[in-house]
C-alpha cells in the first residue's frame, strides 16, 4: 500500500492538541483506495471501552415512526436500504471500521488504531455495503416486542464488530394501526467513538428526510455522491482535538501555558463527598445475568457483557411538564437546569426512603456529573461539523440535600438557581477565543474546560494502553501520567449519578412535520404507491460502566422526557421503578408555586 501525507511516529501528547496530527490520509492498495486517520484521544477511550468490555459505551437508539405505506414489501425494503445507504454515505463514520495502523502500510503510526473509510467506486457498492449492515428482523421473527428486543441488544454479545463496521441498523416488523397507518421501529447501534447524543439526533433527523425521498431520487443522491467522491477526505469529520483553539505562542510559551493548566488541576477544589445513589443494591451482583436466547437467529448469545445495561423511560404529563417550565421561567433559569434539578429532587426523595432514621441526611449533598458539549468552545463554533464529537463527563455539580417536608416549589427554585449558576460555565452559546479570555483565568474558568478535559482524557487513555504503547523517557522508563509531582485533585467519593440534557429536541426531531394523509405527486413511488414517514419518538441509551446511573432529559411538544441507562449489577430494578414513579408524579397538580411568606423567606 502507498500512503500520502505521512505523520511521524515520534509525536508527544502536545502535538495532538489543535494540530493536524489527526488529519485524514489517503491509502491506496492494488484494488481500493481508503481514507484513514488516527483516532483522537476521546475516540480512543471509547474504542477501548467497546473492544475491552464487550461493547461498553456503544450507543443504541430505538426510534418510532408512523408511516403511510401503500407500496409493495419489496419496494418498502428497497426504500429503507437506499435511505440507509445515503445516510452512511453522507455521515462517513457510519461506514467506518477501526484497524491497527500497522495494517495500513509504512508511514502511518504503527502504535495507533485508525478509522478507515473505503472510497466507493460506484453507487452499487454503497448499496451492497448498506445491505450487509441492515437486518430486517421480520425475516426471522414476525412479532417482536421493541422494548424487549432493545434490552436484548444491550445485554448480549457486542452487536457491531469494529474491524468490519461501527454501525448497524435493525428494522423491526411494522405494525398496522387503527387509523390505517403503520408503526415502524428502527434500532440503530453505533460505537460511541462515532456518535453522541446530539449526533444521534442529527442522524435520525436526516434519516427521516431520506425515508421521505423517493427511491429514484435516493439513487440520484448516491450517484451524485459518487461523482464527488474525489473530495471525500475533505467531507469526513475530523477528530475533535483538531478543532480545539490552539495555544498561542512559541513552543516554550505553549509548555508554560500547559504547566499552568496542570497546576490548576492540582489546586482546584474537587466536588464534595456525595450521598451515594439510593437506588443501589445492598449487595451488588458480581456478574451480569444472561438473556434467554429469544432472538438467537439474529443476536449472538455466546457472550454476556460484564454488566447488565438496563434502560428506563419516564414521560411526564403535560401538566407536570408545564409546571416545571413555569417554575423555571419564574426562577429565570434554563429548562436544562430545571431538568437537572428534577433528577436531584427525586434522588433526595429516594435517599429519605432508603436511609436509616439515625442518619444525618443533610450532611452529604447531591453531586452529579454531566457530559460537557465541547462544540461551543472550538476555534470556530459556527462551522463545527455535526458528526463525531463525543462528550466527557464533568467532575460534578453539587446541590445541598433538602428534605421533602419543605414545599416542593421552594425546594425546586433554590436548587435550580444553584444548578444554573454552576452549569452556566458550560453554557452552549458560542464563544470565541477572545471572549474566553475576558472570562478570566482560574481552575474553573471556561478557558480551562478543553485543556483540563484533554489532560484527563490523555491520562485515562494511556492507562488503558498495553505497556509497550505507553510513553517512555529517554532511558526507557515508563512515564506515569502527565502531572508529575502535582497530581490532579479528584473527589474521594463517587457521584450520586450522571445527568445530561439535549434541551428542546424539536430543534432536530418533531411530530407533525409530515402530513401522512396528504399525498403530493412527488410522494408517489415509481410504479405507484406511497411511503411517507413522520417522527414519533426516539430512545437512546448506552452500555454502562461500573455503577453508572445516567439520566438524560429532553423536551418537545408533548412534554419533558427522562431516560436512564443503569448498571443492572449495581442498581436495584425495583428501586428504579419506584424512582420513575417519583419523577412521574412529583410535579403533578398545581402545587405551591406561590409559597407562604414564612416558607418563602427561608427558601
Amino acid at each position: 500500500m502507498s500512503q500520502e501525507g505521512s505523520v511521524s511516529n515520534d509525536v508527544d501528547w502536545l502535538a495532538r492538541y489543535a494540530g493536524n496530527y489527526h488529519d485524514w490520509h489517503t491509502v491506496r492498495s492494488e484494488s481500493e483506495t481508503y481514507y484513514a486517520r488516527p483516532l483522537g484521544i476521546v475516540e480512543t477511550a471509547f474504542d477501548h471501552d467497546g473492544i475491552d468490555f464487550e461493547g461498553r459505551a456503544d450507543v443504541n437508539a430505538l426510534s418510532t415512526f408512523e408511516a403511510n405505506i401503500s407500496i409493495s414489501e419489496e419496494k418498502y425494503r428497497r426504500r429503507i436500504i437506499l435511505a440507509w445507504a445515503c445516510l452512511r454515505a453522507h455521515h462517513g463514520l457510519l461506514r467506518s471500521k477501526v484497524v491497527e495502523g500497522s495494517a495500513l502500510g509504512p508511514g502511518l503510526s504503527r502504535q495507533e488504531r485508525h478509522f478507515v473509510v473505503t472510497k466507493p467506486r460506484a453507487s452499487s457498492q454503497l448499496i451492497e455495503e448498506a445491505q450487509q449492515h441492515i437486518v430486517f428482523v421480520e425475516d426471522h421473527y414476525k412479532d417482536v416486542n421493541s422494548e424487549q428486543f432493545f434490552r436484548h441488544i444491550m445485554n448480549t454479545t457486542r452487536t457491531i464488530d469494529p474491524a468490519i463496521c461501527l454501525s448497524k441498523l435493525f428494522v423491526l416488523p411494522k405494525r398496522r394501526l387503527n387509523n390505517g397507518h403503520f408503526r415502524l421501529n428502527f434500532l440503530m447501534v453505533a460505537g460511541h467513538e462515532i456518535t453522541d447524543g446530539l449526533t444521534n439526533y442529527f442522524h435520525h433527523a436526516h434519516l427521516i428526510r431520506l425515508l421521505n425521498t423517493s427511491s429514484a431520487k435516493l439513487q440520484e443522491n448516491l450517484a451524485t455522491f459518487i461523482a464527488q467522491a474525489a473530495n471525500l477526505a475533505k467531507l469526513l469529520p475530523p477528530a475533535q482535538e483538531t478543532l480545539y483553539p490552539p495555544v498561542s505562542g512559541n513552543r516554550a510559551r505553549q509548555r508554560w501555558i500547559w504547566t499552568i493548566s496542570k497546576i490548576f488541576r492540582h489546586v482546584r477544589k474537587p466536588p464534595p463527598a456525595a450521598f451515594p445513589n439510593p437506588l443501589r443494591h445492598a449487595n451488588p451482583f458480581e456478574s451480569a445475568h444472561s438473556m434467554p436466547p429469544t432472538y438467537e437467529s439474529i443476536l449472538d448469545y455466546t457472550k454476556t457483557p460484564p454488566l447488565n445495561s438496563f434502560t428506563y423511560h419516564v414521560k411526564l404529563s403535560r401538566q407536570a411538564s408545564n409546571r416545571i417550565i413555569r417554575l423555571c421561567r419564574q426562577a429565570k433559569i434554563s429548562i436544562g437546569s430545571g431538568c437537572f434539578t428534577v433528577v436531584a429532587l427525586s434522588m433526595m426523595v429516594m435517599r429519605e426512603r432508603y436511609s436509616s432514621t439515625s442518619e444525618d441526611l443533610s450532611r452529604l449533598p447531591f453531586v452529579a456529573g454531566f457530559p460537557v458539549n465541547p462544540r461551543p468552545f472550538f476555534r470556530d463554533p459556527k462551522t463545527v461539523p455535526t458528526d463525531s464529537l463525543m462528550l466527557a463527563f464533568s467532575d460534578g455539580i453539587s446541590l445541598p440535600f433538602l428534605p421533602s417536608s419543605l414545599p416542593l416549589a421552594g425546594r425546586f427554585r433554590l436548587l435550580a438557581r444553584q444548578a444554573h449558576r454552576q452549569l452556566i460555565v458550560y453554557q452552549k452559546r458560542p464563544r470565541t477565543p477572545e471572549q474566553l479570555k475576558l472570562l478570566g483565568l482560574g481552575p474553573r474558568s471556561p478557558s480551562q474546560l478543553l485543556p483540563g478535559n484533554y489532560l484527563g482524557m490523555v491520562e485515562r487513555t494511556e492507562a488503558m494502553l498495553p505497556p509497550h504503547q505507553r510513553r517512555h523517557d529517554e532511558n526507557g522508563n515508563e512515564i506515569l501520567g502527565l502531572q508529575g509531582a502535582y497530581p490532579a485533585r479528584r473527589s474521594d467519593t463517587g457521584q450520586t449519578c450522571g445527568v445530561s440534557s439535549v434541551g428542546d429536541r424539536t430543534r432536530f426531531l418533531t411530530q407533525g412535520l409530515v402530513d401522512l394523509d396528504v399525498v403530493r405527486e412527488e410522494d408517489n413511488e415509481e410504479g405507484g404507491g406511497v411511503f411517507k414517514v413522520d417522527f414519533r419518538d426516539v430512545l437512546a441509551a448506552v452500555r454502562v460502566r461500573d455503577g453508572e446511573f445516567l439520566v438524560g432529559s429532553a423536551g418537545d411538544d408533548q412534554g419533558l422526557h427522562f431516560a436512564a441507562s443503569s448498571d443492572g449489577n449495581a442498581n436495584d430494578e425495583e428501586k428504579v421503578y419506584e424512582w420513575m414513579k417519583v419523577v412521574r408524579e412529583m410535579f403533578e397538580g398545581d402545587g405551591d408555586e406561590v409559597d407562604s411568606p414564612g416558607v418563602a423567606s427561608k427558601l
